[in-house]
């Protein structure tokens, strides 16, 4: 029986995630300069929505990804567009202020969101997805995707039960546990923000502040998490 296109998200979480996210964990023992270098801003094209239009059935989607460089949410998702060969543009965003979210998203305020635009008759159609899991439950109903997916395990895949558990783990467990760690001080965290230097859509003032304010109030979640576990 052939694996459905959500227990296939196994195959991304087991070989991918793991390796893309918790990177991210092991920034700390890594040295500082890790997430500096991690965390430069490149390009390669994306953009989302709930259901993704699959209009020419060919390649994939051009895509445009809007994050925070220490979002291991936004890392859960390029993590499955890198392992389904999906090209796509980073967008990043300004954690204070969402400038960059408030003219068309909305009063939805979290990364990452993702845009896809599709062509179509020379006309170009614009899908919008909120969430992690959203985006990535929505890009493998994509011909491209599926393809993708089917030649990466000869086709062999076979439904298992394992598979929601490694999704809601990476989401829940994981993910949620990086924060914690990597600002589980204020120099820790006030080192994760250094991403900030390599942003050249930020000004000298917003670097200033989102690596003092947005450390020190991401230092503060990261508490009240610890707190909680």
């Amino acid at each position: 029986m052939l694996v459905s296109s959500s227990s296939s998200a196994s195959s991304f979480f087991r070989a991918v995630l793991s390796r893309r996210v918790v990177a991210v964990a092991t920034a700390e023992s890594n040295g500082r300069q890790f997430l500096h270098n991690k965390y430069r801003l490149f390009s390669t094209a994306a953009t989302a929505t709930a259901t993704v239009t699959d209009m020419d059935g060919t390649g994939p989607p051009s895509m445009t990804l809007y994050q925070y460089a220490i979002c291991p949410f936004c890392h859960k998702t390029k993590a499955f567009l890198a392992y389904v060969g999906i090209p796509h543009e980073i967008v990043e965003v300004n954690p204070l202020t969402k400038a960059e979210l408030k003219p068309w998203s909305g009063e939805y305020r979290k990364v990452p969101i993702c845009k896809i635009t599709n062509t179509d008759h020379d006309e170009d159609h614009v899908q919008i997805i909120n969430g992690s899991d959203e985006i990535i439950q929505a890009l493998m109903e994509h011909s491209h995707v599926k393809k993708q997916l089917h030649d990466k395990n000869n086709s062999q895949l076979l439904v298992s039960l394992a598979d929601d558990r490694w999704s809601k783990f990476a989401h829940e467990e994981l993910a949620s546990l990086l924060y914690p760690n990597i600002c589980s001080t204020l120099s820790d965290s006030y080192h994760a923000f250094g991403y900030v230097k390599y942003v050249s859509t930020f000004s000298t003032l917003d670097k200033l502040s989102i690596r003092t304010l947005g450390s020190f109030a991401m230092y503060m979640a990261a508490s009240r998490i610890k707190s909680k576990r």
